[in-house]
């Protein structure tokens, strides 16, 4: 019977593992993909940027330096999408693998909520929760009672001294496994928390860096269009707002992984 739950805990800690990876696999094509369309629009608005300083160029309001960094700007945006897309396609890879689908095969992968959902649980109940669904320390308490059965039916006049003290020194093994195996469940519970709770508020200053950059490409677009600002401010303000569009999606990523990693080793 013993042997029979431990192959049920082995099965459901390989079905969490899957999940974990199916879940980690998703939320990587979704950021990907994220990512490629940003880029998509950062070339739209460069090359649209390109465009209105080559006719100020023309009409003399912008300088040959400001045109060649125009130029290089668009540049640069088409080599960051080309990576995007690259990088997106090879998300996508790594998801069919994890399905075990067919690379040739199409997938429509629904963009991820980007919305933060927190656990609404304090660090002790998660702690509680992470110790109580432990596979590897239910099967260590398992262990530890097979062990202290054979202990007490070893003492009697019939079983010999030596098969006793065997018995006695498993029993004792089991234990010292079992407050081990408890140190590093709680440890693990500890760094997940920590891990989830600096990926939230790394999510809350990048939105907020994110409001400045578009507050700022906001301002300095309709100064740069009334010709009270310089081509190359503006350029700045865009790698500036795309940049800080790419850390948001980043760090909801990261906060993502924290939350499923976290809520697995809870066993939910």
């Amino acid at each position: 019977e013993i042997a029979l739950e431990t192959q049920k805990l082995l099965l459901e800690q390989t079905q969490r593992q899957v999940a974990l990876q199916v879940q980690n696999a998703y939320f990587g094509a979704t950021s990907k993909m994220q990512q490629r369309d940003i880029a998509m629009t950062n070339l739209e608005q460069v090359e649209e940027q390109l465009r209105i300083i080559t006719v100020k160029y023309g009409e003399g309001l912008a300088t040959k330096l400001d045109l060649f960094n125009a130029e290089k700007g668009v540049l640069q945006a088409k080599s960051s999408l080309e990576a995007a897309e690259a990088a997106a396609e090879l998300s996508l890879l790594d998801l069919k693998r994890v399905l075990g689908l067919s690379y040739t095969e199409n997938v429509c992968v629904e963009p991820a909520d980007t919305l933060v959902e927190p656990v609404d649980l304090a660090m002790e109940q998660v702690v509680e929760k992470v110790l109580r669904h432990n596979l590897d320390l239910t099967r260590m308490q398992w262990n530890l009672e097979v062990s202290q059965m054979q202990e007490e039916s070893a003492k009697n006049d019939y079983t010999a001294p030596l098969i006793r003290e065997i018995h006695t020194n498993r029993r004792m093994k089991a234990e010292l496994d079992l407050k081990e195996g408890t140190r590093l469940a709680y440890l693990q519970a500890k760094e997940a928390w920590n891990s989830l709770i600096q990926a939230e508020g790394m999510v809350a200053v990048a939105e907020k860096e994110l409001e400045a950059a578009e507050e700022n490409y906001r301002i300095t677009k309709i100064r740069f269009d009334g010709g009270l600002e310089i081509p190359n401010n503006l350029l700045r303000a865009q790698i500036a707002l795309t940049s800080a569009q790419h850390s948001v999606v980043t760090s909801k990523f990261e906060y993502h992984l924290a939350r499923i990693r976290l809520l697995n080793l809870m066993g939910e």
